[in-house]
């Protein structure tokens, strides 16, 4: 196997469960990025994963609930042999309940409570992981239009729909120019 230059984690829940919330915006951004792109997914280490044909990036979605993750990124990360030590060799990609929906940054580390992120932190022994952030909060939305807060379990409504997909291309160029990055 030949090993990967850049790895792409889109954090999120790998069931029914969370969909059509902010909980699996990072895991929205991987597929919809990687399925633009035609390639075939596989199972290894508790996780989907795709490789790009050139063999310089994957993409992996983990196979176990969002606050468990961590576990298989580490496993990934063992299995196809990425320097997880090299900050600029992972991209993790999540939801963030500190950003207005449909806000998209890139922050140069792991921090904050988000229990995903933390728990890659933890199983890769490192914090200087980069992250893409999508933004989850809803309270900024004019309530008197019913669009509901919700937390990032609760469904998205119609309008918060469009908020988010109107925010992809944004977060679909980040991941491009991470992918493009020397390192």
């Amino acid at each position: 196997m030949v090993h990967p230059q850049k790895l792409v984690v889109g954090l999120g829940n790998p069931n029914i469960f969370g969909m059509g919330t902010p909980h699996n915006f990072g895991r929205v951004a991987t597929e919809r990025f990687s399925g633009s792109k035609g390639w075939e997914w596989w199972w290894t280490a508790m996780s989907w994963v795709k490789e790009d044909p050139s063999k310089s990036a994957m993409f992996v979605l983990p196979g176990l609930p969002m606050n468990l993750s961590g576990w298989c990124v580490h496993r990934v990360v063992q299995t196809i042999q990425v320097d997880a030590g090299a900050r600029a060799t992972i991209l993790i990609i999540a939801d963030d309940l500190r950003l207005p929906l449909g806000q998209v940054v890139l922050s140069p580390s792991i921090s904050g409570a988000h229990r995903g992120l933390q728990s890659v932190a933890y199983s890769l022994s490192d914090t200087s992981i980069p992250v893409l952030r999508l933004g989850a909060n809803r309270r900024h939305l004019d309530m008197s239009k019913g669009l509901s807060h919700g937390g990032v379990l609760q469904t998205l409504t119609p309008d918060q729909c469009i908020i988010f997909e109107e925010s992809l291309p944004q977060a679909l160029a980040r991941i491009s120019g991470f992918l493009l990055s020397k390192g």
